[in-house]
């Protein structure tokens, strides 16, 4: 429901990052891993597109590093979860290849309930 100042784009860690201020990016960089981790490919105004899948993005919203409010993150998590997006089992999958189960197990169990 919220539109981001900036598209937000993952690339490896030693990646050269792209320059320019049109559109305004954030680069977040990835272990090689996790950067081919769960990417699906879309077709969007006929051009292929890679990005990471929901369940997925909804992990790194939690992650403390990508500066994502705790208030979006668990907003994303609940409207995911209501339109049946991603499975709570696809969630808690990522979560804990991310390393981000703990900070997200208790949201996702609350929710997933609630549901």
């Amino acid at each position: 429901d919220q539109v981001p100042r900036r598209v937000w784009i993952g690339i490896g860690r030693k990646a050269w990052a792209p320059q320019g201020d049109a559109p305004p990016l954030r680069v977040v960089r990835y272990a090689d891993d996790r950067l081919a981790a769960d990417v699906e490919t879309h077709l969007v105004e006929g051009v292929e597109v890679r990005m990471f899948s929901i369940a997925r993005t909804l992990v790194d919203g939690f992650n403390p590093r990508r500066g994502v409010a705790r208030d979006v993150a668990l907003q994303a998590l609940r409207e995911t979860l209501r339109r049946g997006l991603a499975s709570p089992a696809e969630i808690a999958d990522q979560a804990m290849a991310a390393g981000a189960w703990l900070a997200m197990r208790p949201y996702l169990e609350t929710l997933a309930l609630d549901g």
